[in-house]
């Protein structure tokens, strides 16, 4: 049996009496000595800290990029503005799906993508087969952490660890990033998240990342397990969400469904009442003749001088 990997936070789990679990071949915690309930709370009326560090980073530049980009991705990532994150999905040329992912675009000749933890190989193949002329791809996971803010309060806490920044932090929009330093380390600082909350995702150097958390911590937020389902349930969110270890709401061949539709329920099918006169339903198109009402016989029927005829003479 392999042996866990483990996060550049493990340790700091460990400390803080964190229960430790294989989550998709990495030693993750799943819950702290406050609880899940409490862990819940922290998210929806504070601050909680994820370490989402087991999430796989690249790069890619060169004259090429913007064109390879455009090329790999379903969404316009590649006439995104600078600065922009733009959520999307890598697709196969039937239509099947390879894994979801966010770039984060820096330039037309620069890019940072950010991957399903589990697919980190796959996905990076999946580029690299397809990758265009002059671009590069660099894998940088194994030299990033990533942490997840998030909270009500979050956007305060974070602003409040930037210095001079925090004012800029606090004014970044949804899904937009920039460069900051935050207690002290530099960070790639991201407004997107996966709980339903406001935040950040913090991107540091994996050395850094230790300091950061600590400063974190003391500054109030409330270490949370990777993403509790009672987070995604409560804002109607998918039950796979960003870091889940396998993404089995995502169909690599035939027709793709989304996490939001994976399976829709199949409903009864309505019932016809049926015909009070006891008349077929093909007579009226599915509508009972009206009971106070009934067809003339043959015998009695007369013909109207005003009919049209059914072909001419």
């Amino acid at each position: 049996m392999s042996e866990r990997r483990r996060t550049p936070l493990w340790q700091a789990h460990r400390d803080a009496g964190a229960r430790l679990i294989d989550f998709g071949g990495w030693d993750l915690p799943v819950a702290y000595p406050a609880g899940t309930i409490k862990e819940h709370a922290a998210v929806r009326t504070g601050v909680g800290l994820f370490d989402v560090s087991h999430m796989g980073e690249a790069r890619l530049r060169g004259p090429g990029a913007r064109a390879t980009v455009d090329r790999l991705t379903s969404n316009a990532v590649a006439a995104a503005a600078p600065g922009k994150a733009v959520y999307t999905l890598l697709c196969r040329p039937d239509g099947g799906i390879v894994d979801d992912c966010i770039f984060y675009k820096l330039s037309d000749e620069e890019f940072f993508v950010i991957v399903n933890a589990a697919n980190t190989a796959k996905d990076l193949v999946w580029m690299r087969e397809h990758l265009g002329a002059d671009t590069t791809l660099d894998d940088e996971s194994d030299a990033t952490a990533l942490i997840a803010v998030q909270g009500p309060t979050a956007v305060a806490l974070t602003a409040g660890l930037a210095g001079d920044a925090g004012p800029r932090l606090a004014a970044l929009p949804s899904f937009t990033f920039t460069d900051a330093e935050v207690a002290g380390v530099r960070c790639v600082v991201a407004r997107t998240g996966y709980t339903g909350e406001d935040g950040f995702e913090l991107a540091c150097a994996n050395d850094d990342a230790p300091r950061l958390w600590a400063a974190l911590v003391a500054a109030g937020g409330q270490p949370v397990g990777p993403a509790p389902a009672t987070l995604r349930s409560s804002r109607g969110a998918p039950a796979a969400v960003r870091q889940r270890p396998r993404r089995h709401h995502l169909a690599a061949r035939g027709r793709p469904r989304l996490g939001g539709e994976a399976r829709r329920p199949r409903l009864p099918r309505r019932r016809r009442p049926a015909p009070a006169t006891g008349r077929g339903p093909h007579l009226s198109h599915g509508r009972a003749a009206s009971p106070t009402t009934s067809a003339p016989s043959p015998a009695t029927a007369t013909p109207s001088s005003t009919a049209t005829p059914l072909s001419a003479p």
